[in-house]
Protein backbone atom coordinates (compact mmCIF):
# COMPACT_ATOMS: atom_id res chain seq x y z
CA UNK A 1 0.00 0.00 0.00
CA UNK A 2 1.55 3.29 -1.08
CA UNK A 3 1.20 5.99 1.57
CA UNK A 4 2.12 9.66 1.85
CA UNK A 5 5.88 9.20 1.64
CA UNK A 6 5.59 7.60 -1.83
CA UNK A 7 7.11 4.38 -0.51
CA UNK A 8 5.57 0.95 -0.17
CA UNK A 9 5.08 -0.63 3.24
CA UNK A 10 4.30 -4.30 3.58
CA UNK A 11 4.12 -7.22 5.96
CA UNK A 12 6.03 -10.29 4.87
CA UNK A 13 4.48 -13.67 5.60
CA UNK A 14 6.21 -16.04 8.04
CA UNK A 15 8.73 -13.43 9.26
CA UNK A 16 10.76 -15.87 11.36
CA UNK A 17 11.17 -18.63 8.80
CA UNK A 18 14.47 -17.21 7.58
CA UNK A 19 16.99 -17.21 10.39
CA UNK A 20 18.37 -13.78 11.14
CA UNK A 21 15.73 -11.96 9.08
CA UNK A 22 14.80 -8.56 10.46
CA UNK A 23 11.28 -7.54 11.40
CA UNK A 24 9.56 -4.97 9.23
CA UNK A 25 8.60 -1.57 10.63
CA UNK A 26 4.98 -2.72 10.81
CA UNK A 27 5.86 -5.85 12.79
CA UNK A 28 7.96 -3.79 15.20
CA UNK A 29 5.06 -1.38 15.75
CA UNK A 30 2.64 -4.19 16.63
CA UNK A 31 5.17 -6.16 18.71
CA UNK A 32 4.02 -6.34 22.34
CA UNK A 33 0.78 -4.50 21.55
CA UNK A 34 -2.74 -5.39 22.62
CA UNK A 35 -5.29 -5.15 19.81
CA UNK A 36 -9.08 -4.78 20.14
CA UNK A 37 -11.16 -5.80 17.11
CA UNK A 38 -14.88 -5.61 16.36
CA UNK A 39 -16.38 -7.54 13.48
CA UNK A 40 -13.74 -10.22 13.87
CA UNK A 41 -16.15 -13.00 12.83
CA UNK A 42 -17.10 -11.31 9.54
CA UNK A 43 -15.47 -11.67 6.14
CA UNK A 44 -12.82 -8.96 6.47
CA UNK A 45 -12.54 -9.51 10.21
CA UNK A 46 -11.46 -13.13 9.81
CA UNK A 47 -8.86 -12.13 7.24
CA UNK A 48 -7.58 -9.41 9.55
CA UNK A 49 -7.28 -11.77 12.54
CA UNK A 50 -5.48 -14.38 10.44
CA UNK A 51 -3.05 -11.84 9.00
CA UNK A 52 -2.24 -10.31 12.39
CA UNK A 53 -1.64 -13.70 14.02
CA UNK A 54 0.44 -15.02 11.12
CA UNK A 55 2.50 -11.98 10.21
CA UNK A 56 2.70 -10.20 13.58
CA UNK A 57 3.27 -13.14 15.96
CA UNK A 58 4.61 -10.94 18.76
CA UNK A 59 1.28 -9.21 19.40
CA UNK A 60 0.66 -9.42 23.14
CA UNK A 61 -3.11 -9.95 23.10
CA UNK A 62 -5.92 -9.84 20.58
CA UNK A 63 -9.40 -9.06 21.94
CA UNK A 64 -12.44 -9.85 19.79
CA UNK A 65 -15.84 -8.29 20.52
CA UNK A 66 -18.52 -10.84 19.62
CA UNK A 67 -22.26 -11.18 20.17
CA UNK A 68 -24.79 -14.00 20.45
CA UNK A 69 -26.07 -15.00 17.04
CA UNK A 70 -28.75 -17.45 15.94
CA UNK A 71 -29.31 -18.61 19.55
CA UNK A 72 -25.66 -19.57 19.99
CA UNK A 73 -24.05 -18.52 23.28
CA UNK A 74 -20.66 -16.85 23.38
CA UNK A 75 -18.15 -19.17 25.01
CA UNK A 76 -15.80 -16.43 26.04
CA UNK A 77 -16.77 -12.86 26.82
CA UNK A 78 -14.58 -9.87 26.30
CA UNK A 79 -13.07 -8.54 29.50
CA UNK A 80 -14.19 -5.00 30.27
CA UNK A 81 -11.04 -3.88 31.99
CA UNK A 82 -8.44 -3.19 29.32
CA UNK A 83 -8.09 0.58 29.41
CA UNK A 84 -4.38 0.40 30.15
CA UNK A 85 -3.35 -2.32 27.68
CA UNK A 86 -5.04 -1.82 24.28
CA UNK A 87 -2.89 0.04 21.74
CA UNK A 88 -4.73 -0.66 18.48
CA UNK A 89 -8.48 -0.80 17.79
CA UNK A 90 -9.93 -2.01 14.48
CA UNK A 91 -13.66 -1.29 14.27
CA UNK A 92 -15.16 -3.33 11.46
CA UNK A 93 -18.47 -4.55 12.94
CA UNK A 94 -21.41 -3.53 10.75
CA UNK A 95 -24.59 -4.66 9.10
CA UNK A 96 -23.85 -4.79 5.39
CA UNK A 97 -27.37 -5.49 4.14
CA UNK A 98 -28.26 -2.91 1.53
CA UNK A 99 -31.97 -3.30 2.29
CA UNK A 100 -31.62 -3.13 6.08
CA UNK A 101 -34.38 -1.19 7.86
CA UNK A 102 -33.16 2.24 8.95
CA UNK A 103 -33.48 1.54 12.67
CA UNK A 104 -31.21 -1.49 12.64
CA UNK A 105 -28.70 0.07 10.24
CA UNK A 106 -28.35 3.13 12.48
CA UNK A 107 -28.17 1.16 15.73
CA UNK A 108 -25.35 -1.06 14.46
CA UNK A 109 -23.41 1.17 12.08
CA UNK A 110 -23.82 4.56 13.76
CA UNK A 111 -24.55 3.94 17.42
CA UNK A 112 -22.10 1.03 17.51
CA UNK A 113 -19.37 3.28 16.14
CA UNK A 114 -20.17 5.93 18.74
CA UNK A 115 -19.82 3.43 21.58
CA UNK A 116 -16.56 2.00 20.26
CA UNK A 117 -15.09 5.48 19.87
CA UNK A 118 -16.03 6.22 23.49
CA UNK A 119 -14.23 3.03 24.44
CA UNK A 120 -11.21 4.12 22.41
CA UNK A 121 -11.04 7.41 24.26
CA UNK A 122 -10.67 5.51 27.53
CA UNK A 123 -7.66 3.57 26.24
CA UNK A 124 -4.72 5.58 27.53
CA UNK A 125 -2.12 3.74 25.41
CA UNK A 126 -4.02 3.92 22.13
CA UNK A 127 -1.79 4.32 19.06
CA UNK A 128 -4.34 3.91 16.27
CA UNK A 129 -8.11 3.62 15.92
CA UNK A 130 -9.03 2.24 12.49
CA UNK A 131 -12.64 2.61 11.38
CA UNK A 132 -13.28 0.19 8.51
CA UNK A 133 -15.93 1.88 6.40
CA UNK A 134 -16.81 1.45 2.73
CA UNK A 135 -15.74 3.24 -0.43
CA UNK A 136 -19.45 3.50 -1.27
CA UNK A 137 -20.39 5.83 1.58
CA UNK A 138 -20.35 8.67 -0.97
CA UNK A 139 -21.29 6.66 -4.05
CA UNK A 140 -23.65 9.41 -5.24
CA UNK A 141 -20.61 11.52 -6.18
CA UNK A 142 -18.83 11.17 -9.52
CA UNK A 143 -15.41 11.57 -7.91
CA UNK A 144 -14.57 10.58 -4.34
CA UNK A 145 -11.49 11.98 -2.64
CA UNK A 146 -9.90 10.67 0.54
CA UNK A 147 -11.68 13.16 2.77
CA UNK A 148 -14.85 13.58 4.84
CA UNK A 149 -17.99 14.87 3.15
CA UNK A 150 -20.44 15.14 6.05
CA UNK A 151 -23.97 13.87 6.59
CA UNK A 152 -27.32 15.70 6.46
CA UNK A 153 -28.03 14.77 10.11
CA UNK A 154 -25.78 14.47 13.14
CA UNK A 155 -25.47 11.02 14.70
CA UNK A 156 -27.32 12.22 17.84
CA UNK A 157 -30.33 13.42 15.87
CA UNK A 158 -30.40 10.27 13.76
CA UNK A 159 -30.11 7.97 16.77
CA UNK A 160 -32.89 9.90 18.55
CA UNK A 161 -35.10 9.50 15.48
CA UNK A 162 -34.75 5.74 15.25
CA UNK A 163 -35.10 5.27 19.02
CA UNK A 164 -38.27 7.37 19.40
CA UNK A 165 -40.22 6.92 16.15
CA UNK A 166 -42.39 3.93 15.32
CA UNK A 167 -41.43 1.66 12.43
CA UNK A 168 -44.09 2.93 10.00
CA UNK A 169 -43.08 6.56 10.47
CA UNK A 170 -39.41 5.66 10.04
CA UNK A 171 -40.22 3.75 6.88
CA UNK A 172 -42.06 6.76 5.45
CA UNK A 173 -39.28 9.26 6.15
CA UNK A 174 -36.41 6.99 5.08
CA UNK A 175 -36.40 8.05 1.38
CA UNK A 176 -36.17 11.70 2.41
CA UNK A 177 -33.29 11.02 4.78
CA UNK A 178 -31.36 9.03 2.19
CA UNK A 179 -31.61 11.89 -0.31
CA UNK A 180 -29.16 10.96 -3.13
CA UNK A 181 -27.85 7.82 -1.44
CA UNK A 182 -29.20 4.48 -2.70
CA UNK A 183 -29.77 2.60 0.57
CA UNK A 184 -29.60 2.62 4.37
CA UNK A 185 -26.20 0.91 4.38
CA UNK A 186 -24.37 3.72 2.59
CA UNK A 187 -26.31 6.36 4.53
CA UNK A 188 -25.51 4.88 7.94
CA UNK A 189 -21.83 4.43 7.04
CA UNK A 190 -21.62 8.04 5.84
CA UNK A 191 -23.16 9.26 9.11
CA UNK A 192 -20.74 7.09 11.09
CA UNK A 193 -17.80 8.59 9.18
CA UNK A 194 -19.12 12.06 9.94
CA UNK A 195 -19.31 11.18 13.64
CA UNK A 196 -15.76 9.81 13.65
CA UNK A 197 -14.50 13.03 12.10
CA UNK A 198 -16.27 15.30 14.59
CA UNK A 199 -15.54 13.32 17.76
CA UNK A 200 -12.03 12.01 17.27
CA UNK A 201 -10.07 15.08 18.32
CA UNK A 202 -6.92 14.08 20.14
CA UNK A 203 -7.09 10.46 18.97
CA UNK A 204 -4.98 8.79 16.23
CA UNK A 205 -7.93 7.89 13.98
CA UNK A 206 -8.17 6.88 10.34
CA UNK A 207 -11.03 5.74 8.14
CA UNK A 208 -10.50 3.10 5.48
CA UNK A 209 -12.93 1.31 3.20
CA UNK A 210 -12.96 -1.74 0.96
CA UNK A 211 -15.90 -4.11 0.55
CA UNK A 212 -16.86 -7.24 -1.41
CA UNK A 213 -20.32 -8.78 -1.25
CA UNK A 214 -21.57 -10.27 -4.52
CA UNK A 215 -20.92 -13.90 -5.43
CA UNK A 216 -22.77 -13.99 -8.77
CA UNK A 217 -25.06 -11.73 -10.75
CA UNK A 218 -26.52 -11.11 -14.17
CA UNK A 219 -24.89 -8.08 -15.76
CA UNK A 220 -23.27 -6.55 -18.82
CA UNK A 221 -20.03 -8.58 -19.16
CA UNK A 222 -18.14 -5.45 -20.24
CA UNK A 223 -19.21 -3.46 -17.17
CA UNK A 224 -16.45 -2.61 -14.70
CA UNK A 225 -16.08 -5.12 -11.84
CA UNK A 226 -15.51 -2.71 -8.96
CA UNK A 227 -13.85 -5.18 -6.60
CA UNK A 228 -10.62 -5.51 -4.65
CA UNK A 229 -8.96 -8.65 -3.20
CA UNK A 230 -9.81 -9.13 0.48
CA UNK A 231 -6.22 -9.96 1.50
CA UNK A 232 -4.99 -6.75 -0.15
CA UNK A 233 -7.60 -4.79 1.80
CA UNK A 234 -6.38 -6.33 5.05
CA UNK A 235 -2.75 -5.57 4.23
CA UNK A 236 -3.79 -1.99 3.53
CA UNK A 237 -5.70 -1.72 6.80
CA UNK A 238 -2.77 -2.97 8.87
CA UNK A 239 -0.29 -0.76 7.01
CA UNK A 240 -2.59 2.23 7.49
CA UNK A 241 -2.76 1.54 11.24
CA UNK A 242 1.04 1.42 11.37
CA UNK A 243 1.33 4.69 9.45
CA UNK A 244 -1.21 6.38 11.72
CA UNK A 245 0.53 5.21 14.89
CA UNK A 246 3.92 6.26 13.52
CA UNK A 247 2.68 9.74 12.61
CA UNK A 248 0.80 10.09 15.90
CA UNK A 249 3.84 9.23 18.01
CA UNK A 250 6.07 11.46 15.91
CA UNK A 251 3.77 14.49 15.89
CA UNK A 252 2.21 14.26 19.33
CA UNK A 253 4.20 17.12 20.80
CA UNK A 254 3.53 19.39 17.82
CA UNK A 255 -0.04 19.03 16.57
CA UNK A 256 -1.76 15.88 17.83
CA UNK A 257 -5.24 17.21 17.01
CA UNK A 258 -4.95 18.80 13.59
CA UNK A 259 -3.45 15.83 11.74
CA UNK A 260 -6.24 13.32 12.47
CA UNK A 261 -8.47 11.65 11.43
CA UNK A 262 -7.02 10.42 8.13
CA UNK A 263 -8.96 8.83 5.25
CA UNK A 264 -7.61 6.04 3.04
CA UNK A 265 -9.76 4.62 0.23
CA UNK A 266 -8.88 1.11 -0.94
CA UNK A 267 -10.65 0.78 -4.26
CA UNK A 268 -10.27 -0.78 -7.68
CA UNK A 269 -8.15 1.08 -10.21
CA UNK A 270 -9.57 3.75 -12.48
CA UNK A 271 -6.74 3.23 -14.94
CA UNK A 272 -6.52 -0.58 -14.94
CA UNK A 273 -10.14 -1.67 -14.53
CA UNK A 274 -11.31 -5.27 -14.69
CA UNK A 275 -14.54 -6.14 -16.46
CA UNK A 276 -16.79 -8.96 -15.31
CA UNK A 277 -15.66 -10.82 -18.41
CA UNK A 278 -12.00 -9.88 -18.82
CA UNK A 279 -11.01 -12.75 -21.10
CA UNK A 280 -9.71 -11.70 -24.50
CA UNK A 281 -12.35 -12.43 -27.14
CA UNK A 282 -9.95 -14.43 -29.31
CA UNK A 283 -9.16 -16.82 -26.47
CA UNK A 284 -12.83 -17.03 -25.60
CA UNK A 285 -13.45 -18.37 -29.11
CA UNK A 286 -10.72 -20.99 -28.68
CA UNK A 287 -12.14 -21.96 -25.29
CA UNK A 288 -15.59 -22.37 -26.83
CA UNK A 289 -14.27 -24.79 -29.46
CA UNK A 290 -12.33 -26.80 -26.85
CA UNK A 291 -15.36 -27.11 -24.58
CA UNK A 292 -17.34 -28.49 -27.52
CA UNK A 293 -15.00 -31.52 -27.40
CA UNK A 294 -14.79 -31.64 -23.58
CA UNK A 295 -11.25 -30.26 -23.59
CA UNK A 296 -9.99 -27.63 -21.16
CA UNK A 297 -8.17 -24.61 -22.55
CA UNK A 298 -6.13 -23.87 -19.43
CA UNK A 299 -4.77 -20.49 -18.34
CA UNK A 300 -1.25 -21.85 -18.69
CA UNK A 301 -1.85 -22.94 -22.29
CA UNK A 302 -3.57 -19.65 -23.05
CA UNK A 303 -0.57 -17.67 -21.79
CA UNK A 304 1.70 -19.62 -24.12
CA UNK A 305 -0.48 -18.77 -27.11
CA UNK A 306 -0.22 -14.98 -26.81
CA UNK A 307 1.08 -13.40 -29.99
CA UNK A 308 1.10 -16.57 -32.09
CA UNK A 309 -0.34 -16.78 -35.59
CA UNK A 310 -3.77 -18.35 -36.04
CA UNK A 311 -2.22 -21.37 -37.73
CA UNK A 312 0.44 -21.91 -35.07
CA UNK A 313 -2.14 -21.60 -32.29
CA UNK A 314 -4.49 -24.10 -33.93
CA UNK A 315 -1.70 -26.64 -34.36
CA UNK A 316 -0.46 -26.16 -30.79
CA UNK A 317 -3.92 -26.46 -29.19
CA UNK A 318 -4.85 -29.55 -31.21
CA UNK A 319 -1.57 -31.28 -30.31
CA UNK A 320 -1.44 -30.17 -26.66
CA UNK A 321 -5.04 -31.13 -25.86
CA UNK A 322 -5.12 -34.15 -28.18
CA UNK A 323 -8.20 -32.80 -29.93
CA UNK A 324 -10.24 -35.33 -31.95
CA UNK A 325 -10.16 -32.98 -34.95
CA UNK A 326 -7.40 -31.80 -37.26
CA UNK A 327 -5.70 -28.43 -37.05
CA UNK A 328 -7.40 -27.53 -40.35
CA UNK A 329 -10.84 -28.24 -38.89
CA UNK A 330 -9.99 -26.33 -35.71
CA UNK A 331 -8.92 -23.34 -37.80
CA UNK A 332 -12.11 -23.52 -39.87
CA UNK A 333 -14.26 -23.42 -36.73
CA UNK A 334 -12.09 -20.63 -35.34
CA UNK A 335 -12.66 -18.51 -38.45
CA UNK A 336 -16.42 -19.19 -38.42
CA UNK A 337 -16.80 -18.13 -34.79
CA UNK A 338 -14.48 -15.17 -35.30
CA UNK A 339 -16.80 -13.75 -37.94
CA UNK A 340 -19.63 -13.78 -35.39
CA UNK A 341 -17.77 -12.75 -32.24
CA UNK A 342 -14.75 -10.59 -33.12
CA UNK A 343 -16.76 -7.52 -34.25
CA UNK A 344 -18.12 -7.21 -30.70
CA UNK A 345 -14.72 -7.54 -29.02
CA UNK A 346 -14.08 -4.55 -26.70
CA UNK A 347 -11.13 -2.23 -27.18
CA UNK A 348 -8.45 -1.92 -24.53
CA UNK A 349 -9.29 1.01 -22.29
CA UNK A 350 -7.38 4.02 -23.50
CA UNK A 351 -6.83 2.70 -27.05
CA UNK A 352 -9.23 5.09 -28.76
CA UNK A 353 -7.91 8.01 -26.69
CA UNK A 354 -4.31 7.24 -27.69
CA UNK A 355 -4.99 6.68 -31.39
CA UNK A 356 -7.12 9.82 -31.68
CA UNK A 357 -4.49 11.88 -29.86
CA UNK A 358 -1.65 10.73 -32.11
CA UNK A 359 -3.75 11.25 -35.23
CA UNK A 360 -4.70 14.79 -34.15
CA UNK A 361 -0.99 15.61 -33.92
CA UNK A 362 -0.36 14.02 -37.34
CA UNK A 363 1.81 11.22 -35.97
CA UNK A 364 1.82 8.49 -38.68
CA UNK A 365 0.54 5.14 -37.42
CA UNK A 366 0.42 1.61 -38.82
CA UNK A 367 -1.17 -1.65 -37.68
CA UNK A 368 1.22 -4.63 -37.64
CA UNK A 369 -0.33 -7.88 -36.43
CA UNK A 370 0.11 -11.63 -36.38
CA UNK A 371 -3.60 -11.89 -37.16
CA UNK A 372 -4.77 -12.66 -40.67
CA UNK A 373 -6.05 -10.05 -43.10
CA UNK A 374 -9.52 -11.56 -42.65
CA UNK A 375 -9.42 -10.98 -38.87
CA UNK A 376 -8.24 -7.40 -39.38
CA UNK A 377 -11.16 -6.77 -41.75
CA UNK A 378 -13.61 -8.10 -39.15
CA UNK A 379 -12.32 -5.65 -36.56
CA UNK A 380 -12.23 -2.80 -39.08
CA UNK A 381 -15.83 -3.45 -40.11
CA UNK A 382 -16.96 -2.98 -36.50
CA UNK A 383 -14.92 0.24 -36.03
CA UNK A 384 -14.31 1.78 -39.47
CA UNK A 385 -13.60 5.29 -38.15
CA UNK A 386 -10.96 4.12 -35.67
CA UNK A 387 -9.23 1.75 -38.08
CA UNK A 388 -9.24 4.52 -40.66
CA UNK A 389 -6.72 6.41 -38.52
CA UNK A 390 -3.96 3.97 -39.56
CA UNK A 391 -1.85 4.95 -42.56
CA UNK A 392 -1.58 1.27 -43.51
CA UNK A 393 -2.12 -2.22 -42.08
CA UNK A 394 0.21 -5.22 -42.27
CA UNK A 395 -1.05 -8.71 -41.40
CA UNK A 396 0.77 -12.01 -41.10
CA UNK A 397 -0.35 -13.17 -44.56
CA UNK A 398 0.83 -10.01 -46.30
CA UNK A 399 2.80 -10.93 -49.49
CA UNK A 400 5.93 -9.17 -48.19
CA UNK A 401 5.86 -10.89 -44.79
CA UNK A 402 7.77 -14.16 -44.96
CA UNK A 403 7.74 -14.99 -41.25
CA UNK A 404 5.40 -13.96 -38.46
CA UNK A 405 6.33 -12.83 -34.96
CA UNK A 406 8.69 -13.35 -33.10
CA UNK A 407 10.57 -12.64 -36.33
CA UNK A 408 10.84 -8.91 -37.17
CA UNK A 409 9.37 -9.13 -40.70
CA UNK A 410 5.96 -7.64 -39.89
CA UNK A 411 7.43 -4.57 -38.22
CA UNK A 412 10.09 -4.04 -40.89
CA UNK A 413 7.46 -4.18 -43.63
CA UNK A 414 5.20 -1.80 -41.69
CA UNK A 415 8.07 0.67 -41.20
CA UNK A 416 8.99 0.53 -44.90
CA UNK A 417 5.53 1.71 -45.95
CA UNK A 418 5.51 5.01 -44.13
CA UNK A 419 5.75 7.91 -46.62
CA UNK A 420 8.84 9.45 -45.00
CA UNK A 421 11.64 6.90 -44.87
CA UNK A 422 15.28 6.61 -45.90
CA UNK A 423 16.21 4.50 -48.91
CA UNK A 424 17.16 1.82 -49.69
CA UNK A 425 14.95 -0.31 -47.48
CA UNK A 426 17.91 -2.14 -45.93
CA UNK A 427 18.99 0.97 -44.01
CA UNK A 428 15.63 2.09 -42.64
CA UNK A 429 16.08 3.94 -39.37
CA UNK A 430 13.61 1.83 -37.41
CA UNK A 431 14.66 2.94 -33.95
CA UNK A 432 12.46 6.01 -34.47
CA UNK A 433 9.42 3.70 -34.48
CA UNK A 434 7.46 3.10 -31.26
CA UNK A 435 5.55 -0.18 -30.92
CA UNK A 436 2.65 -1.04 -28.59
CA UNK A 437 2.47 -4.77 -27.81
CA UNK A 438 0.57 -7.11 -25.49
CA UNK A 439 2.44 -10.35 -26.28
CA UNK A 440 5.96 -11.57 -25.52
CA UNK A 441 6.56 -12.72 -29.12
CA UNK A 442 5.50 -9.31 -30.36
CA UNK A 443 8.00 -7.62 -28.05
CA UNK A 444 10.76 -9.91 -29.33
CA UNK A 445 9.82 -9.12 -32.94
CA UNK A 446 9.84 -5.37 -32.36
CA UNK A 447 13.15 -5.44 -30.51
CA UNK A 448 14.67 -7.57 -33.29
CA UNK A 449 13.53 -4.85 -35.69
CA UNK A 450 15.40 -2.29 -33.57
CA UNK A 451 12.28 -0.56 -32.28
CA UNK A 452 11.25 0.71 -28.85
CA UNK A 453 8.37 -1.22 -27.28
CA UNK A 454 5.67 -0.22 -24.82
CA UNK A 455 4.11 -3.41 -23.47
CA UNK A 456 0.62 -3.73 -22.01
CA UNK A 457 0.71 -7.38 -20.91
CA UNK A 458 -2.23 -9.50 -19.94
CA UNK A 459 -2.31 -10.09 -16.18
CA UNK A 460 -1.90 -13.83 -16.80
CA UNK A 461 1.45 -13.34 -18.51
CA UNK A 462 4.56 -14.30 -16.55
CA UNK A 463 6.53 -11.23 -15.50
CA UNK A 464 9.72 -12.69 -16.99
CA UNK A 465 8.14 -12.42 -20.44
CA UNK A 466 7.95 -8.64 -20.13
CA UNK A 467 11.65 -8.04 -19.47
CA UNK A 468 12.63 -7.11 -23.03
CA UNK A 469 10.12 -4.29 -23.36
CA UNK A 470 11.35 -0.71 -23.17
CA UNK A 471 8.42 0.18 -20.92
CA UNK A 472 5.75 -1.92 -19.22
CA UNK A 473 2.44 -0.32 -18.27
CA UNK A 474 -0.73 -1.82 -16.87
CA UNK A 475 -3.07 0.11 -19.13
CA UNK A 476 -2.93 2.45 -22.10
CA UNK A 477 -4.41 5.02 -19.72
CA UNK A 478 -1.01 4.98 -17.99
CA UNK A 479 0.95 5.86 -21.13
CA UNK A 480 2.78 9.20 -21.07
CA UNK A 481 3.58 10.21 -24.69
CA UNK A 482 6.14 12.82 -23.62
CA UNK A 483 8.45 10.03 -22.39
CA UNK A 484 9.07 9.22 -26.07
CA UNK A 485 9.14 12.76 -27.41
CA UNK A 486 5.46 12.76 -28.40
CA UNK A 487 2.94 15.52 -27.57
CA UNK A 488 1.46 15.01 -24.07
CA UNK A 489 -2.22 14.26 -23.56
CA UNK A 490 -4.50 17.22 -23.01
CA UNK A 491 -6.70 15.20 -20.63
CA UNK A 492 -4.33 13.86 -17.98
CA UNK A 493 -5.88 11.00 -15.93
CA UNK A 494 -6.59 12.06 -12.36
CA UNK A 495 -5.02 9.05 -10.69
CA UNK A 496 -1.27 8.56 -10.45
CA UNK A 497 0.15 6.33 -13.17
CA UNK A 498 1.73 3.00 -12.30
CA UNK A 499 4.65 2.44 -14.68
CA UNK A 500 7.44 -0.10 -14.61
CA UNK A 501 10.50 0.68 -16.73
CA UNK A 502 12.64 -2.18 -18.00
CA UNK A 503 16.26 -1.73 -19.06
CA UNK A 504 17.09 -2.56 -22.67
Amino acid sequence: MALNEQTDVKIDDHPHVVEGSEESEIQKMFSGSTVFLTGGTGFLGKLLVEKLLRSCPDIKKLYLLTRPKKNKDIKKRLQEQFDDVVKFIFHGAATVRFDEVLKKAVEINVRGTREILKLARACTKLRAFVYISTAYSNCHLNEIDEKFYGSNLSEDMLINLVENMDENTLKNITPGLLDNLPNTYTYSKLTAEDFVQKHSQGLPVLVTGGLGLLHSLHCNPQAIADMVPGDYVINGIIAAAWKTAKDYLGNYEHSPVDNFPIVYNYVSSEQTPITWDSEIMYHKIIRKICEKYSKKYTKDLQARMYGGTDRDICIAVVEELKMPISADEFERQLNDLAQKMLPSAPLQRGAERLLTHLHDYKIPMALATNSTEQAVRLHATARPKLFGLFHHKVSVNDPEVFRGKPNPDIYLVAASRFPEKPKPRQVIVVFSCLVFEDSAVGVIAAKEAGMQVVMIPDSRLDREQTRQATLVIRSLMNFQPELFGLPPFDDIPKRKSSIESNPD
